[in-house]
């Protein structure tokens, strides 16, 4: 039964992945002055949400909260999308944190109700507001604002899970920023060169919802 659910939500992922590549493709999501240097394929952002829906099912399955599986197939999506964009044109649009924070955080409060386990809601909340507060103080160092509102939803998301799972979320994602960030450097980047800080707390995410 599980390798048939997996297969279904990969393949479902894969739809939903089409219908973002063909968002992502049409620009509506850049503003005025953001132009685009050449023609973008998005070919691997469909690759990326059709094995994250898979590896979704998958994950949680395995820890009997299937319930949660739609929040989690919004938030790899958004996710996806959030790189893309960021990859472009350093950027993260509220319209995929602020609009993702909303239905994530809707679907996981239905989860919690399915599962009859309100703690977990609970603790996402916490770990949102524990993100908020961290990335708050980076944001006054110089840190973007998207990265602030995409630290609240993977901190509600992985808080979801549990809190040790949003702290190694947030880790990770420190952890993956610097090292891509040192690469930069070494290739002779200044050290106030912006770069997409979104795909490492996303990666970071990814590597902390695995270990669950």
């Amino acid at each position: 039964m599980l390798p048939l659910l997996v297969a279904v939500a990969t393949a479902a992922g894969g739809a939903v992945g089409l219908g973002v590549r063909a968002w992502l493709r049409s620009g509506r999501w850049r503003l005025p002055y953001e132009t685009a240097a050449s023609r973008t394929s998005f070919g691997w952002v469909v690759l990326v949400i059709a094995a994250l829906w898979g590896t979704a099912a998958w994950g949680l399955a395995r820890v009997d909260l299937e319930a949660a599986w739609p929040a989690y197939a919004v938030l790899t999506a958004a996710g996806a999308a959030l790189a893309a964009v960021d990859l472009q044109v350093h950027r993260l649009p509220d319209a995929l944190t602020l609009g993702g924070s909303a239905v994530v955080g809707g679907l996981l409060v239905l989860a919690s109700a399915v599962e009859s386990d309100w703690h977990r809601m609970s603790t996402a909340l916490w770990a949102a507001g524990l993100a908020f507060v961290v990335f708050l103080v980076l944001v006054l160092g110089g840190l973007g604002l998207g990265d602030l509102k995409l630290a609240v939803l993977l901190g509600l998301g992985l808080g979801w899970l549990s809190l040790p799972t949003a702290l190694l979320g947030i880790g990770a994602g420190f952890v993956l920023g610097g090292l891509w960030a040192s690469v930069l450097v070494a290739r002779g980047a200044s050290r106030t060169t912006r770069f997409a800080y979104g795909p490492s707390m996303l990666l970071g995410a990814l590597v902390a919802f695995l270990a669950v």
